[in-house]
């Protein structure tokens, strides 16, 4: 086994205790929001990269505003055909879209079967939606980033 050192690649300094890169982290503190969005595309693969990463760019936007993304198009990525049925990935998705706080949807997303499917799941579970392309609902949730309120108790007093 490699001795870990201050220079090695985790910067792991075998003299002190606390690994550096590491700290202390209280669950619960940043709301974890699925980013939903188009991902097959009917003109090929590079045009599903290209959604891919959409959504990437999207999810990096979230987490700059304090936000923890799910980004479902890394989740599922290359591995067309690996399940027996192809849906199963919605429902996969849609079971982690059940345990987040909300829901973002971006540009193009009413394209997307999967993405309305979502969409209407989530509005069905009482999932808060918003849409990228709305400025009031980006600037809510820059605001919602800072609070440790629920994105319900925050649209009582704010209604993006």
């Amino acid at each position: 086994m490699m001795e870990r050192t201050e220079t090695s690649e985790w910067g792991l300094d075998p003299t002190k205790r606390r690994r550096a890169g590491i700290r202390p982290y209280t669950p619960g503190t940043r709301k974890m929001v699925y980013v939903a969005g188009k991902y097959r595309d009917k003109r090929g693969e590079y045009h599903v990269l290209r959604n891919i990463l959409a959504a990437q760019e999207v999810g990096l936007e979230l987490a700059r505003m304090n936000m923890a993304p799910f980004i479902p198009h890394g989740n599922s990525f290359l591995c067309n055909g690996a399940l027996a049925d192809d849906y199963d990935w919605l429902d996969i998705d849609r079971e982690i879209l059940v345990r987040c706080d909300g829901a973002v949807f971006i540009p193009g997303w009413r394209e997307s079967e999967g993405a309305l499917c979502e969409r209407e799941f989530a509005e069905t579970n009482g999932i808060p939606c918003f849409d990228w392309d709305s400025k009031v609902q980006r600037e809510f949730l820059e605001m919602a980033g800072r609070e440790s309120r629920t994105f319900e108790e925050l649209m009582e007093d704010n209604h993006p």
